[in-house]
């Protein structure tokens, strides 16, 4: 009797024991995985945000290209430093964007240590030609402002594919190392948990690296501009000069034709550089806050428990938003590309060249059926 009832109290054990709540977490959700910071509904929000900045990236930048491929009139060597610009910022959307928006959302780097070494180099490679490029569209622009006759004669094709080259041989002398000799950290996390890949953290090469693809480029454009800002207002106050001058004195009509068609060439040029101001405004808002941290962080190493995976994010994804910035900022303020543009996206490319020409001659000209020279009396 006695033995029955243990059996009893043992059997009554083991099914309430049964009931309890188990002590062992429950399995992680398939999507987005175990080693997500995410849940699942946080992961398809931004997924899809930055599936939207990377579309729209593409779009934007394949835009600019056309543009340029299909309207003679923006066929000039003052654009190819553009259509470099547009195919680096093409090579962040289509090479690096994809590729970080899975290593966002998963957590963990699951393609290899081959791929990690390629993503990490385009990487680099596609970010650092589009600050360079953006640089040398600075110097460009300032010596088109500054020495207009001199610098215009000197602004051959050759001359800008020589530019342009420049600009991908500087950025890829700053992608290369990692991959060619120091390496790049594609092993577990410091936790033991996941994979990761990240560019090489030698405390040598992020200072070269951050120098190269960014301070000094940052340091140029602001002398640049600043060098600008004030050859253009030099400009304005010679222009209201001349403009007196030629209301004091009876001037023939080809002659006053000829100045009309100085103050558009300087008005164009002055609203370039103000388009080149906004977006070097839009290019350091955007990258500066993720090369400070890329400056910190080799000082962190042992412990980069300070630096939060999700500030870490935001700053790299805000660096990439500036690809997208770019085709969207020449859109708005840029009305040779504005035009283009809103032709392509609307399929109307076939009177492109012809509204194009009319457009500029009724800048330069005005309307012809109002154009005529009142006599001299």
């Amino acid at each position: 009797m006695e033995g029955s009832n243990v059996t009893i109290a043992t059997t009554i054990t083991t099914v309430f024991s049964g009931l309890r709540p188990s002590s062992t977490p429950p399995p992680a959700p398939w999507f987005p995985g175990p080693d997500s910071h995410y849940s699942p509904v946080e992961a398809v929000i931004i997924a899809l945000v930055l599936l939207c900045v990377t579309i729209g990236t593409v779009v934007g930048n394949i835009l600019v290209c056309v543009a340029v491929c299909l309207v003679r009139k923006l066929r000039r060597p003052c654009n190819y430093l553009l259509v470099s610009l547009a195919v680096s910022d093409l090579c962040v959307a289509l090479l690096v964007m994809p590729m970080a928006l899975l290593y966002e959302i998963l957590g963990r780097w699951s393609f290899g240590p081959v791929v990690c070494d390629l993503w990490v180099s385009f990487d680099v490679l596609s970010c650092t030609a589009s600050i360079l490029n953006l640089c040398m569209i600075s110097v460009d622009r300032y010596y088109a402002i500054t020495k207009p006759l001199e610098y215009g004669v000197k602004r051959t094709p050759r001359r800008m594919i020589a530019c342009v080259s420049l600009v991908w041989l500087g950025a890829a002398c700053i992608s290369l190392p990692p991959l060619l000799i120091l390496g790049n950290e594609h092993g577990q996390t410091e936790t033991g948990t996941s994979q990761q890949c990240i560019v090489c953290q030698n405390f040598g090469y992020q200072i070269y690296a951050t120098l190269g693809s960014f301070y000094i480029p940052l340091t140029v454009m602001i002398i640049v501009y600043y060098k600008i800002f004030r050859a253009a207002r030099r400009i304005v106050l010679e222009e209201r000069r001349a403009q007196s001058h030629l209301e004091t004195h009876t001037v023939p009509c080809m002659t006053l034709s000829h100045h009309k068609k100085l103050r558009f060439a300087l008005a164009k040029e002055r609203k370039a550089s103000t388009t080149l101001g906004i977006i070097m405004s839009a290019f350091t808002i955007c990258w500066f806050p993720f090369f400070v941290l890329a400056l910190v962080r080799p000082f962190l190493r042992n412990d980069p428990s300070p630096i939060p995976p999700s500030l870490s994010s935001l700053f790299l994804w805000l660096g990439y938003a500036n690809s997208l910035l770019n085709p969207i900022i020449y859109a708005t303020l840029n009305r040779d590309f504005r035009k283009p543009f809103q032709q392509i996206l609307f399929f109307r490319c076939g009177s492109l060249n012809h509204m194009m020409r009319e457009e500029f001659y009724q800048s330069q000209y005005g309307d012809p059926e109002h154009h005529y020279c009142p006599s001299q009396r």
